[in-house]
């Protein structure tokens, strides 16, 4: 919790307490509970939105390699069609590296995401 320790989060209930008062601290507790909730739901949202969309990317990725890879294979070699094979290998090659990049994205933001659930600090 912001690198916080339990005696720090305590120092910090006490002075609150009294800052605010008896009568009013049990009301400050629960909007800061239902921001801390709001805040967790609004981070698992935006994963999902994140993660939904990294995946139709892989997905497209994916079909266009597989579009080429078949291109590349229907493709009759001989002297006038070699450069082209190795250029059309070499596009395949670098969705690849494109795929595993946003796949990479995809772990990285989920185990930000999950950080900022857990109320970790993280730096973007």
């Amino acid at each position: 919790m912001f690198n916080m320790g339990m005696g720090e989060v305590l120092l910090l209930l006490v002075i609150a307490f009294v800052v605010i008062g008896p009568s009013d601290f049990p009301k400050v507790a629960k909007g800061f509970i239902k921001a801390v909730r709001y805040s967790k739901d609004l981070a698992k949202d935006i994963f999902k939105s994140v993660t939904v969309n990294l995946e139709d990317e892989v997905n497209e990725v994916k079909e266009v390699k597989d579009l080429v890879e078949s291109t590349v294979k229907s493709v009759d070699t001989n002297i006038v069609l070699d450069p082209l094979k190795s250029e059309v290998t070499s596009i395949v090659k670098e969705f690849s590296e494109l795929k595993e990049v946003v796949e990479t994205t995809n772990k990285s933001l989920g185990n930000e995401v999950d950080a900022l659930i857990k109320g970790e600090k993280v730096n973007l």
